[in-house]
């Protein structure tokens, strides 16, 4: 029957990692302006918003949501949010994190206070090209954590999905501080958002083409 329906469609598997995921909003304050040939540099202060994703393989290691680490490594976008500035800047960061305080609540969630810190290679898009800076980055996250795991089974007229999830799922509130130096400019930031876990995914998907 397997072959049958392989037969009769596209079968593709697929994975997708446990992941982190934050948007956040706050200020930026330093220089935000490259400063033209000759001329003084000036501070100032502005909005700016912060989206990040990262791959966190802990998150498939404990079921009590107990472990004391974390590591990930993804990418971040920041933009700001008053058109005079030009604060675009996006690439790749790697963060570590720490367990400080914990608290179960069932024994398969927790609520979990963290601190984390990281390194970032952040690039600004410039009629020069990419220009590539630094930063780094720490803070806390206050998080609701609860082990998700079971089997994956949706069927549709298009086609069948099935699979697995395991790992973390988590909605919590981060607020971070950084400093950052680009293209010029530089600057200290801080922001407070919302930050999500979700589960490891794998399986397979057979996709039933149209019939004519």
């Amino acid at each position: 029957m397997g072959a049958a329906l392989a037969g009769s469609g596209c079968v593709v598997p697929f994975v997708v990692p446990p992941l982190r995921s934050s948007a956040s909003a706050g200020a930026a304050a330093g220089q935000l302006e490259r400063p033209e040939p000759g001329a003084m540099a000036s501070d100032r202060a502005g909005p700016i918003t912060e989206i990040r994703g990262a791959i966190h393989p802990l998150q498939l290691t404990d079921r009590q949501g107990a472990r004391r680490w974390d590591f990930g490594a993804g990418w971040l976008f920041q933009t700001a949010t008053e058109s005079t500035l030009d604060l675009e800047r996006h690439g790749p960061f790697l963060e570590i994190g720490y367990r400080l305080w914990r608290r179960p609540m069932t024994d398969r969630s927790s609520l979990r206070l963290s601190m984390h810190a990281g390194a970032e290679l952040l690039l600004a898009e410039t009629d020069r090209g990419a220009v590539a800076g630094g930063g780094a980055n720490m803070g806390f996250t206050l998080e609701a954590v609860t082990w998700a795991s079971g089997p994956i089974e949706e069927n549709s007229d298009d086609g069948v999905v099935v699979g697995g999830a395991a790992g973390e799922s988590s909605v919590g509130l981060v607020a971070s501080s950084g400093f950052r130096n680009v293209d010029g400019t530089s600057y200290f930031c801080m922001t407070l958002g919302v930050s999500l876990r979700s589960p490891g995914l794998a399986g397979i998907a057979l996709i039933i083409p149209d019939r004519i």
